[in-house]
């Protein structure tokens, strides 16, 4: 049976810390986006920040569909690391800017928190890290198609009995694919550099996706048999 907990700070009564709890003002909105399994976590700071700053909103779960609005008419920004984050000294004062300030944070782990981005395409607008990676895939991936349209137009030509037609057009289909794969290359040494060391996909782990949920789970072979436990913060192991 579950202890008594305090509505407000959701700490165990015996343990409720509403009366620590300051008030304090900020002319800089917070938002704070909380990964679910972070809800029930033993400390749950998100959930204090968010009771003692008049000027926060906490949102928890994995996609949020109001965030436009929430982003909107809103000088925002995300708090999250990355090859061109810049550090809050470099910001221009919160005075000058036309619109309010809004700060966006992620709550979760390093992994947790690379998923929520993940999650919601509209958070990469303030991580203009991805943006380029999105263009330089769709770039590659169009590479990819011009050389299968060469193939095919190649392959689709009638051969002499003495010789081959559509050589040069080969040879063509070749060398693009050259340069995708060594734009796909470049992309996965990017994408790698984004991952914390403490979140590296090892070679018996993998990204898992089910229903909008994500996670990093264990490779299990066929055949393998693994014994764990689970509760509400791991639903999964593989």
């Amino acid at each position: 049976m579950s202890r008594p907990a305090c509505a407000r700070c959701q700490r165990p009564l015996s343990l409720c810390l509403c009366a620590l709890i300051p008030a304090l003002a900020s002319r800089t909105r917070v938002l704070l986006l909380q990964h679910p399994s972070e809800r029930r976590h033993p400390l749950n700071t998100a959930r204090l920040a968010a009771l003692g700053l008049d000027n926060a909103q906490l949102e928890i779960g994995e996609t949020f569909p109001d965030l436009p609005l929430w982003l909107a008419d809103h000088d925002a920004w995300l708090l999250f690391p990355g090859p061109e984050a810049v550090t809050v000294d470099l910001l221009p004062p919160a005075a000058v800017t036309k619109a309010p300030r809004l700060l966006v944070i992620p709550d979760g782990t390093w992994r947790k928190a690379r998923l929520l981005l993940h999650a919601n395409p509209l958070l990469a607008a303030f991580y203009p890290t991805l943006n380029p990676l999105l263009t330089d895939f769709n770039i590659a991936m169009a590479n990819v198609r011009l050389s299968i349209d060469l193939w095919l137009e190649a392959c689709g030509q009638p051969q002499p009995a003495n010789g081959v037609i559509g050589q040069a057009t080969v040879q063509g289909a070749l060398n693009i694919i050259q340069t995708a794969d060594g734009q796909f290359a470049d992309l996965r040494r990017r994408l790698n550099e984004l991952i914390p060391p403490e979140v590296e996909l090892g070679p018996d782990e993998c990204l898992f996706t089910f229903q909008e949920q994500f996670d990093v789970l264990k490779i299990i072979t066929i055949g393998q048999l693994v014994l764990d436990s689970f509760d509400q913060r791991k639903t999964a192991t593989g």
